[in-house]
């Protein structure tokens, strides 16, 4: 798939740049030659875990709907995961 095709599709572009997002607040320093494929700044970069939560659960209900699977869905798979419903369960809430 070409960068085009990425950036032609909301839900694909959106995949792409919280993907960044994620990237660049893991590591700027490794990432910053991309920032400019979504004109990212570095204030744009979510620091809090919460805002890296929220964007990761965007791109879980993405991929999910890519293959037909509502946030609600994903939600129920994953409660089904025991360490991922005992440890995490705040993230579990942002999917549905």
């Amino acid at each position: 798939m070409t960068d085009d095709e990425i950036l032609a599709s909301p839900e694909l572009a959106q995949l792409a740049k919280n993907a960044l997002l994620l990237s660049l607040a893991a590591s700027w320093d490794d990432f910053a030659e991309l920032a400019p494929l979504f004109n990212v700044k570095p204030r744009d970069v979510p620091q809090a875990a919460k805002a890296q939560d929220t964007l990761r659960a965007q791109n879980d209900k993405l991929v999910a709907s890519l293959y037909g699977i509502t946030g609600a869905e994903l939600a129920h798979l994953l409660r089904s995961f025991k360490v991922m419903a005992g440890k995490r369960p705040e993230y579990l809430t942002l999917l549905a």
